[in-house]
């Protein structure tokens, strides 16, 4: 079940036009605000960590990173060896030191418990193989 998932998603990756075309339908073209909304609702002041659930190529990166300011930190997790390359690409190409992309199952995150002020997810929770594990994993780290 995750193998499946991970190689849609590593196939993906090396489609980014097809994926950002998908993004836009998946959202109607309403991609940008409903984004926007989803971050505004997290309140972040400035200093949080935030995690990003499902990062993908770290699409999110840009406007979570604005948020947190230079004294948070947003950590990505995806399960997506592609999807993760490309963040990482990113992060390196952004020369952000702060971003942290990490490859991990969000039903098992390989963080402590309480380490994170917010959790940010688009898509990436109607894609997982075990919700349930994947909350309770989410209550754990916040």
């Amino acid at each position: 079940m995750y193998d499946d998932g991970r190689r849609r998603y590593d196939w993906w990756s090396d489609h980014q036009t097809l994926f950002r075309l998908a993004s836009w339908f998946a959202f109607g073209g309403e991609e940008r605000r409903l984004r926007t909304a989803a971050l505004d609702a997290l309140s972040l002041g400035g200093g949080e960590t935030v995690l990003d659930v499902g990062c993908g190529p770290g699409v999110n990166f840009p406007a979570l990173r604005a948020r947190v300011g230079v004294e948070g930190s947003v950590v990505g997790v995806d399960l997506s060896r592609g999807m993760l390359s490309r963040a990482r690409d990113r992060v390196v190409d952004d020369g952000w030191q702060n971003v942290h992309p990490v490859g991990a199952d969000a039903a098992t995150l390989p963080l402590p418990d309480g380490s994170v002020d917010a959790a940010y997810a688009t898509l990436s929770l109607s894609a997982v193989p075990d919700l349930d594990g994947t909350l309770t994993e989410l209550r754990r780290v916040l």
